[in-house]
């Protein structure tokens, strides 16, 4: 039997993970801090009560228990992204299914994606993904977001943006890499309209 964690427990290990800690002080040494927000991913009624994959089907206990923790530039080139892990979202017992891993990439890339656009609505046009390790479950995972696309490029094509990605655990060991390529929707005032800023991916 694997142990389970409640969420009011994993949000203090959450809080008191090293990463996060290191990533405020980064910041703070560099005299950045004013450039970077923080929120909760996932943890707002409205999100949870759309048709949204993994608002209503992962979030849950032993699944993605608690909302995951973003860190991410105010000027849409890097972000990172700090979540738990179940017992339930695995395809062999204790590996989380690769698909999760796509997902999470998709998800978390596309949304430094869409912070580049001025629709602020994204579809994935190509995701490839590099798996380096077994992602074990039941832990913390780090997601380290990175715009590729530089400003002059968003310039020339203000409807594409390319965006990098690795997988890490808590202690930095890299478990999966990716690049995705998302672009601006001809009908992207439809998909404004039908979706929230988190569900846009």
């Amino acid at each position: 039997m694997h142990a389970e964690h409640s969420p009011r427990q994993l949000e203090k290990e959450l809080a008191a993970l090293p990463v996060i800690a290191r990533l405020r002080h980064e910041a703070f040494e560099k005299r950045e801090s004013d450039l970077w927000q923080e929120r909760r991913s996932f943890a707002t009624q409205e999100v949870r009560h759309s048709h949204n994959l993994i608002a209503n089907v992962l979030i849950g206990r032993e699944k993605i228990a608690i909302p995951p923790f973003v860190r991410e530039r105010k000027d849409g080139s890097a972000s990172v992204v700090v979540l738990h892990v179940g017992n339930d979202v695995c395809g062999h017992e204790g590996i989380v299914h690769g698909g999760l891993v796509a997902t999470l990439f998709d998800q978390y890339l596309a949304r430094l994606g869409f912070m580049n656009l001025d629709s602020k609505v994204t579809a994935t046009a190509h995701l490839g993904i590099d798996y380096r390790a077994p992602v074990r479950a039941n832990q913390f995972l780090v997601l380290r977001l990175q715009r590729e696309s530089t400003v002059e490029e968003l310039a020339r094509k203000p409807h594409k943006v390319t965006v990098v990605g690795r997988l890490e655990d808590a202690n930095g060991k890299l478990l999966a890499e990716a690049r995705g390529i998302f672009v601006q929707p001809r009908d992207a005032a439809k998909f404004l309209k039908d979706t929230t800023p988190e569900t846009g991916a």
